[in-house]
């Protein structure tokens, strides 16, 4: 699978129970004009889950230096493999970083690739 980043969130791609970080380094597309995309090719297997959320997800947590590590320790400690249950136990953990109140727009998408 191909994915091409330019300064949105993380993208996270969970095999086997490990948690892999996709993301690049550059400013969101629209803050400048000549942009340089970063293109990530990864080995996709059945069962695997691949994970992309807003910055309201990413940035409930201030607890962490390094806000992406908390999405990524959360997937880790997940034994489900239920894409709305994934997306929901992240959605409630990042609520429930701002003690209840959503500062900004929460979205996540949780996918899981089945070979067929």
């Amino acid at each position: 699978m191909e994915f091409i980043k330019n300064g949105a969130c993380p993208t996270y791609i969970k095999q086997n129970g490990k948690v892999q970080i996709i993301k690049a380094l550059s400013l969101p597309a629209g803050i400048i004009e000549n942009i340089s995309l970063v293109v990530y090719d990864k080995d996709i297997d059945d069962n695997d889950i691949i994970v992309m959320c807003s910055d309201g997800i990413m940035e409930s947590n201030t607890e962490y230096q390094n806000r992406e590590l908390w999405v990524r320790d959360i997937l880790e400690s997940i034994e489900t493999d239920n894409v709305q249950k994934i997306a929901d136990i992240i959605t409630k953990e990042a609520i429930d970083n701002g003690y209840g109140q959503i500062k900004d727009d929460m979205t996540i998408i949780v996918a899981k690739i089945i070979k067929r």
